[in-house]
């Protein structure tokens, strides 16, 4: 005769039973935590889609689009994710390394702050026939670049508790969801990395380096070469301070029209223009010395429509079917001495007033949303032209990307972190020793990128 005991352990045992039964059975409207009166588990719950439907078990991940900067990156490049659909063509350029000058002696040297030792060429008059050189020797001249690291860190959550894999029947789904967080934390870093460029281009910096709370007391500083449509150039007197951030607000500001103030093919020209009037060094792209154009998709659908580029490529386009304007490319193009390249997740500037502007920043032009990791296509209407030649941004390289796993809780928690040191400038040159006489660590140059704005929203006349 069973004990009073044994004879409760298998009326429970029963009850689950049926229970179980009964959440199963196609019939049952109930969920199964409601039989029991309390939810179970916490990452993973009775309450959430892959419990209530037999979903497949092959588990799929959601499309994002990568800036192109992350082929241009080499620290961390994991294409494991399904890439996205380029603009126009497939991405030919070759990784050209000389874009990003990247310094490694951090490793070595330790620190956070380096500076980069710029010589300036030799501009003296120089000596003829038996004129005498002792007493006119010409002094060298050493500019600085600097840049700055500082710590970047992102964590997944594997298992809040074991309940949480406990209420995942299927095995396979179970493994899928749960699977450690190495591939899904290269995958951020891969796409967080790759916007960093040109945060540094725009604002002088990478976000790990301004950050108001754990940066480097850092401030961002727009580009000293800033062009606008129809307004020109922003005149810049030397100096990174708030007087400047509000001139480059007042130009932007009157970007509001994108029939007269869109990308057309005379201002790609005027790009190219400018690029030789602010001594970008082009770089080697198949055997020919270019600049780079960066657009994104809504610059590249504005440029097709223009009558002039339309005859460029009608006057200057190869016959037949792999004309451009059948094609479509516009990515991996040679234009008027420039390599063009379309980027969807290039950042825009926001002012007061736009959407997407955080007003919590305190900055009077801020550049990309900030939740940038979020949006992966930029929704800004003032969107600028990239242009970049060799040694634009300087990359401090601390440490490379490095992961660790957490158990907690006798591990019941399981979670996974990856962090890397690194850093990005804008490669301004700064005349640290007062060589030119306008005053120690003054502004001398940026000689390797600019910005064109031009004005453009998403939206087309008809679908």
């Amino acid at each position: 005769m069973y004990s009073k005991t044994a004879k409760f352990l298998f009326s429970l045992i029963g009850l689950i039973a049926v229970a179980i039964a009964i959440a199963y059975s196609p019939e049952a409207n109930l969920p199964f935590a409601l039989l029991f009166g309390a939810v179970i588990g916490g990452t993973w719950t009775p309450e959430m889609a892959i419990f209530r439907r037999g979903l497949s078990t092959k588990l799929e991940k959601v499309p994002y689009r990568v800036s192109k900067w992350a082929d241009w990156t080499q620290d961390v490049n994991v294409n494991k994710f399904k890439k996205a659909r380029t603009y126009a063509g497939a991405m030919s350029l070759p990784k050209p390394t000389n874009l990003i000058y990247q310094i490694r002696d951090y490793e070595r040297m330790g620190g956070i702050y380096m500076d980069i030792p710029v010589r300036v060429p030799l501009t003296g008059k120089g000596r003829f026939g038996s004129a005498p050189l002792r007493g006119y020797e010409e002094k060298r001249k050493i500019l600085i670049k600097k840049n700055a690291i500082n710590q970047v860190r992102h964590a997944v959550e594997i298992q809040d508790s074991k309940m949480s894999k406990q209420v995942l029947q299927k095995p396979e789904v179970q493994m899928a969801l749960m699977e450690r967080g190495y591939e899904d934390l290269k995958d951020w870093f891969t796409r967080y990395l790759a916007i960093q460029p040109y945060l540094a281009i725009m604002q002088g910096y990478s976000d790990n380096l301004t950050h108001p709370t754990f940066g480097l007391n850092l401030t961002p500083k727009s580009h000293p070469n800033i062009y606008v449509a129809g307004s020109g150039k922003v005149a810049f007197g030397g100096t990174f301070n708030s007087a400047y951030e509000t001139a480059v607000a007042t130009a932007l500001a009157t970007l509001n029209n994108a029939s007269t103030q869109g990308m057309t093919f005379k201002r790609l020209m005027n790009m190219v223009y400018l690029a030789a009037l602010n001594k970008i060094e082009p770089i080697v792209v198949d055997n020919k010395q270019l600049v780079l154009i960066i657009l994104d998709h809504v610059q590249a659908f504005q440029l097709k429509q223009d009558s002039e580029y339309q005859t460029y490529l009608k006057d200057a386009g190869i016959r037949g079917n792999e004309n451009l304007i059948f094609t479509g490319r516009l990515e991996g193009t040679y234009i008027e001495g420039a390599y063009i390249v379309i980027d969807e997740t290039k950042p825009a500037a926001r002012i007061s007033g736009d959407a997407g502007y955080d007003t919590d920043l305190g900055y009077t032009v801020q550049y990309g949303r900030t939740d940038y990791m979020a949006m992966d296509r930029e929704d800004g209407a003032r969107r600028p032209a990239v242009v970049v030649g060799a040694g634009a941004v300087t990359c401090g390289y601390g440490s490379p990307l490095s992961f660790e796993s957490e158990k907690a809780d006798y591990s019941a928690f399981l979670g996974d972190a990856a962090d890397m040191i690194i850093g990005y400038e804008r490669a301004d040159i700064i005349d640290s020793d007062n060589y030119f006489g306008l005053g120690a660590n003054t502004f001398y140059g940026n000689f390797s990128s600019f910005l064109y704005f031009t004005y453009g929203t998403e939206s087309i006349s008809a679908y």
